[in-house]
């Protein structure tokens, strides 16, 4: 059975962490060779996934999309991401959770809708209103289905924020309208979870708990193996969460785009020296600071 992955999430801190929150977005968006984009706090990586980072009047918040995500799991850094959000006081603001499953989706849409709209489906243990629940199907764009298909909201959000939502849409449909390979029958089903709910970096690390206490039992029932979900007290359970030293941030960032310039460099004639020299200038430039400050 396919496991919930972490799909868009958003951490907001306070305005006082404003600068130490700027870093975390410039330390992973140089990791992800991400580049600065005409929208001012946004980043943009060569997946098209992007970081962006925003201010309020009393927080300031950092957004990764899925693909941003998807990204650091390849890259492996994930647990690194989470530890450095981790390192300062935090609120997850928005988690979705998002659940691929290798089925037709047509026929799971139109059962969901027809039951949602009814008023027979609840988000855990909060019923939905029939007329919160929308719907968007038009003809397939490939063979073998004779249900229209696309995307169901429960509830929408035009009805107003909630705690949670669910989306349940064709994944083959939109990839092929994307211009993407056609991937066979692929139905998403994404739990979105808003400030309200209370959600954790424990559960963008893994969100198996949050995604079913959202979808079961109406939707999707409760594996045996996952275990009930519950409001955490805002530690990640990945481990102790502390700042990243300098040398692992230079770790990370030497694995990027950093690196590889770093290695032409060297390859370069006179390339080794022109590194010895500047490392000699950043040691002399912290020599006369540490005299000045003794002083």
């Amino acid at each position: 059975m396919p496991k919930p992955f972490c799909d868009r999430l958003t951490v907001s801190v306070p305005q006082s962490h404003n600068a130490a929150l700027k870093d975390v977005l410039e330390e992973f968006a140089i990791l992800l060779d991400a580049v600065p984009d005409r929208v001012p706090g946004k980043w943009t990586l060569r997946s098209g996934g992007t970081l962006f980072y925003s201010r309020r009047k009393n927080w300031a918040a950092l957004e990764a999309s899925g693909r941003a995500l998807a990204d650091l799991r390849s890259r492996q850094v994930f647990g690194d991401y989470l530890q450095a959000l981790g390192a300062m006081p935090w609120r997850v603001t928005r988690l979705d959770a998002a659940l691929d499953l290798p089925q037709r989706a047509a026929p799971f849409l139109h059962d969901l809708y027809g039951r949602a709209s009814k008023g027979a489906v609840s988000l855990g243990r909060k019923a939905i209103k029939g007329v919160e629940v929308v719907s968007y199907l038009s003809r397939p764009l490939y063979d073998g289905e004779s249900l229209d298909t696309g995307t169901v909201y429960v509830p929408s959000r035009k009805f107003g924020l909630k705690r949670q939502y669910v989306t349940a849409y064709d994944k083959r449909q939109e990839r092929i309208a994307r211009g993407l390979p056609d991937p066979g029958p692929l139905l998403r089903i994404e739990a979105i979870a808003s400030r309200q709910k209370g959600a954790t970096l424990s559960d963008a690390w893994d969100p198996s708990a949050l995604f079913y206490d959202i979808v079961s039992p109406d939707i999707l029932p409760r594996p045996a193996d996952v275990s009930d979900w519950s409001p955490q007290d805002g530690s990640w359970s990945g481990g102790a969460v502390s700042p990243s030293s300098p040398l692992q941030r230079l770790d990370r960032y030497l694995e990027g785009a950093a690196g590889r310039e770093l290695l032409e460099l060297a390859d370069f004639p006179g390339g080794i020296a022109a590194i010895r020299e500047w490392l000699d200038r950043v040691e002399r430039g912290h020599a006369l600071a540490a005299t000045g400050a003794a002083a």
